[in-house]
């Protein structure tokens, strides 16, 4: 056994499951983040997309799709929140 594969041996043993609550600590910040991106990248597409709704040269099929599109990304808003909420009490456990 080498050196590097005894010490780690050895800090294993003093303190058992250090390292993976700190990993999962690690990751959950990281899907924390990543949720947030996502919810503003999605908000700042409505946005654009109520822009796009507003104008007058928009014609009324135009305006559905938009709407449509407004509706997806309101979906995919909530999904993206519960997917990362699941996934966090998952590395909870």
């Amino acid at each position: 056994m080498s050196i590097e594969a005894s010490d780690h041996a050895e800090f294993s043993a003093h303190f058992p499951g250090r390292r993976s609550q700190a990993y999962r600590r690690g990751v959950a910040t990281v899907v924390r983040l990543a949720r947030v991106l996502l919810i503003i990248v999605l908000a700042i597409t409505v946005i654009s997309l109520v822009m796009g709704l507003g104008t007058a040269s928009t014609g009324p099929l135009e305006k559905s799709a938009l709407l449509a599109l407004i509706g997806a990304c309101v979906y995919a808003a909530a999904k993206v929140t519960t997917l990362s909420e699941r996934i966090i009490l998952r590395l909870e456990r």
